[in-house]
C-alpha cells in the first residue's frame, strides 16, 4: 500500500497547482492563440482541474481532522487580496493559505535561479 502524502507535500502540490492555473489562465487569454488552439488548451485545463479536485478530496479523506484552513490548499489565487465570503463578510487569508502562497512564489522564483538552471542542463 502506498504511503499517503504528508500535509507538507499536499501544500507544496497545492502551490504548484496554483502556479499552473495562473500560467494556464495567462496562456488561455493570449491573443496569439487561435480559437481552435484556445479550445484545445481549454480541454487540457479541464483535465488538470479534475485532478486538482481529486487531490483536494484526497487531502480531506487522508486528514479528516484538519481545519477548514486547508480548504484553500488547492484553490485560491497567488496574491494576498482580501476574499469575500458571499455573505457580505470578508475573509482574510488564513495561515495555510499564506503558506501556500509563499511556497508558490518560492517555486516560481526557483525557475529563474541560475544554479538550478545550470544543474538541469547537465
Amino acid at each position: 500500500m502506498k504511503k499517503k502524502p504528508t500535509l507538507e507535500q499536499y501544500k507544496i502540490l497545492g502551490a504548484k497547482f496554483r502556479l499552473l492555473r495562473h500560467v494556464m489562465n495567462e496562456v488561455l487569454s493570449d491573443k496569439a492563440l487561435s480559437k481552435s488552439e484556445t479550445d484545445e488548451l481549454f480541454k487540457a485545463s479541464k483535465i488538470i482541474e479534475n485532478l486538482r479536485c481529486k487531490k483536494d478530496s484526497q487531502l480531506f479523506e487522508n486528514y479528516p481532522e484538519i481545519s477548514n484552513d486547508y480548504l484553500s490548499t488547492f484553490y485560491g489565487s497567488l496574491d494576498r487580496k482580501i476574499k469575500y465570503d458571499g455573505t457580505g463578510g470578508t475573509i482574510i487569508h488564513n495561515p495555510v493559505d499564506e503558506e501556500v502562497i509563499c511556497t508558490a512564489k518560492d517555486i516560481a522564483k526557483s525557475f529563474f535561479d541560475e544554479s538550478i538552471l545550470k544543474e538541469k542542463k547537465k
